[in-house]
Formats: C-alpha cells, sequence, structure tokens
C-alpha cells in the first residue's frame, strides 16, 4: 500500500471527523485548512533550514581547505578593478 499524505488523508476524512468528534463539517474542514496551511509553512521552515545548514557547512569546508592549503587560494582581490 502506497503512504498517503497526512493532508490528503484529513481532506478524505474530514466527514468522519465531525461524527467522531461531534462537530459539524464545516468546522471540520477549517481544521483541515489550518492544518494544511500549518503544513505548508511547517515545510517551508524545514526548507530554509536545510538550506542554511548546507551554507554552513560549506563555509566551514572551504575555511578548512583554505587553512590546511593556503597555496590553493589567491588572498589579493580586487573589486573595483576595471574590466577592459
Amino acid at each position: 500500500m502506497l503512504p498517503v499524505h497526512p493532508v490528503l488523508q484529513a481532506v478524505l476524512f474530514f466527514d468522519s471527523y465531525g461524527s467522531l468528534f461531534g462537530i459539524s463539517n464545516d468546522v471540520a474542514m477549517q481544521v483541515v485548512g489550518v492544518g494544511f496551511i500549518v503544513g505548508v509553512i511547517q515545510d517551508s521552515c524545514e526548507t530554509g533550514l536545510n538550506s542554511s545548514t548546507d551554507v554552513l557547512y560549506t563555509a566551514c569546508a572551504e575555511l578548512r581547505d583554505r587553512r590546511k592549503h593556503p597555496e590553493r587560494c589567491t588572498t589579493e582581490i580586487n573589486i573595483h578593478a576595471k574590466k577592459n
């Protein structure tokens, strides 16, 4: 059996939530909608955190490489040089 996303499960079974908890279908659908929004925000935060840690690990690896092999990197960079 294929796994089903929890939000999809909630949408498919929101009628049973109403009868299970004794709330109307409108309120049950609102709860599902809020859960969906929270899921989207949570996913966005996880993606941002994952990306920021990737940048941190890359920077740490670059610093280690520069300390271990200083002959590979150039220290003179002129950002104001004009290109001809």
